[in-house]
């Protein structure tokens, strides 16, 4: 295959693109094997060549970045709204993770299909 050509790696069962899908199968197991990041990337390279895993990784950045950016906008939106500061996790006490997900739940619920 030309080094350049980029070929899409077979799809999982997943709603979440293959690459992804493998680095996170080849992390569990690095980590279950009390590996590195540097075993990772060994195994990565040695699976999909140098350029494909960084391809790879570079995939995941790309998504978790605009995931980021997504939650950041989500809680600029939700403590504009009313009450949000009486919302509070009745586990922690504080607004967590999970208070804005059930709040981006709502949200959602909201808008309809």
């Amino acid at each position: 295959m030309d080094e350049g050509a980029i070929e899409p790696l077979e799809p999982w069962d997943y709603s979440w693109p293959a690459e992804i899908m493998e680095v996170l199968k080849a992390t569990w197991d690095v980590v279950r094997e009390d590996g590195d990041e540097g075993d990772l990337v060994d195994r990565l390279v040695s699976d999909h060549g140098e350029s494909e895993a960084l391809r790879m990784l570079a995939l995941i950045q790309v998504k978790s970045t605009r995931v980021s950016i997504a939650r950041a906008e989500t809680m600029v939106v939700l403590k504009n709204r009313p009450g949000w500061e009486q919302r509070s996790c009745p586990t922690c006490g504080t607004v967590c993770d999970e208070c804005v997900a059930n709040a981006e739940d709502d949200v959602r619920n909201a808008l309809g299909p």
